[in-house]
């Protein structure tokens, strides 16, 4: 074990945000070998503190550094993190075990965030936990946004899906490989739409009922001009069912919507709903949509100069992870304000 220092230690009032905070900063600083301080974690939000998918996300994250995490606790207003104290293998690849409807998305948003920086690849395997539940990007999205936007900013994504889980039993199952590619620079602009892709999963409970078909004609009657249209059944542990829209562009932009299930509504509402939230995307002039906007902020700090992309508003994701990019690397992004869209750029 190496000693601990103190003296270049970063300290980040979480309040300026929520689990996002966590997100970026402890990666950031795992990966420049600095210790962090994370205090008022989550301390605007209604339950206060780690939950269960910022804890996760963390420990997975030591364990693989070999990191030691102080004040890892459901509703832990601060942790400590001292990077690399451990010795760990190479190309270990652990099994996680993951509660109820965690959203497995934001565990692999912490870990690709450390992988973007450090530029080591890192993989594990997940069990419980879910890939379509709400507030999160979807298994979906994942592969049909992030993938290919994380690999131009670089990171390639393996991802294998086996088992679904939906909210809010989850009990999903799969596999994960992040892995560092060449980085260049990026120029995200908005532009025509030319492909809307739909996916609509259930869980086999609802393959009799028809969900995912119905869900599609949901969409399809708010926005009949679908390019491509998938459906899909499998085996889970929870009941559930998601439907989800890739909205590609000519300059080869990506955005994503997705909508879960929900008791009490028809499948053809959560379609309809989807397609609601795709035309507000479509209607949006920025290059990317809120949850990728927050995502590549860190990306976007180790690009070259000059590297960009467009957002439609300030979403409180977006600046709390401006404002930790900025408190631990300096001013290396800028963001402004142009024809009512915000750009943000690598200096």
């Amino acid at each position: 074990m190496q000693p601990i220092n103190n003296d270049n230690q970063i300290v980040i009032d979480g309040s300026i945000g929520g689990g996002s905070v966590l997100r970026v900063g402890v990666p950031l600083a795992i990966a420049l070998n600095k210790p962090i301080h994370v205090y008022n974690i989550r301390q605007h939000r209604q339950k206060k503190g780690l939950r269960t998918q910022h804890l996760t996300g963390l420990q997975l994250l030591c364990q693989l550094t070999g990191s030691v995490l102080e004040g890892g606790s459901i509703g832990s207003s601060q942790i400590k993190v001292y990077p690399h104290q451990i010795f760990v293998p190479d190309k270990q690849h652990p099994m996680i075990q993951l509660p109820t409807s965690a959203a497995v998305s934001l565990i692999i948003q912490t870990i690709s965030n450390y992988v973007f920086v450090s530029g080591k690849p890192i993989g594990f395997d997940f069990v419980g936990g879910g890939s379509h539940v709400n507030w999160s990007p979807n298994f979906d999205i994942l592969m049909g946004v992030n993938k290919p936007l994380f690999e131009m900013f670089g990171l390639k994504m393996h991802i294998q899906l086996m088992k679904p889980g939906f909210y809010p039993e989850g009990g999903s199952m799969g596999r994960i490989y992040l892995e560092p590619t060449a980085k260049s620079k990026v120029i995200l602009e908005s532009g025509k739409v030319t492909e809307i892709e739909v996916i609509s999963n259930a869980s086999n409970h609802f393959r009799n009922d028809k969900v995912a078909e119905r869900q599609i004609a949901g969409f399809k009657s708010i926005i009949p001009e679908v390019t491509k249209e998938l459906v899909g059944y499998a085996d889970s542990v929870s009941m559930g069912s998601a439907c989800s829209a890739i909205i590609r562009y000519e300059t080869g932009t990506i955005k994503g919507v997705a909508r879960i299930g929900q008791e009490g509504l028809k499948p053809e509402d959560i379609g309809r709903r989807t397609a609601k939230a795709a035309n507000v995307e479509i209607a949006n002039k920025g290059s990317l949509d809120e949850q990728l906007a927050d995502q590549l902020l860190l990306p976007l700090a180790f690009l070259p100069s000059g590297s960009q992309y467009s957002f439609e508003r300030m979403f409180p994701h977006i600046d709390a992870n401006f404002k930790v990019v900025q408190h631990i690397l300096g001013n290396v992004l800028k963001i402004w304000k142009e024809n009512e869209v915000f750009y943000v750029e690598k200096i």
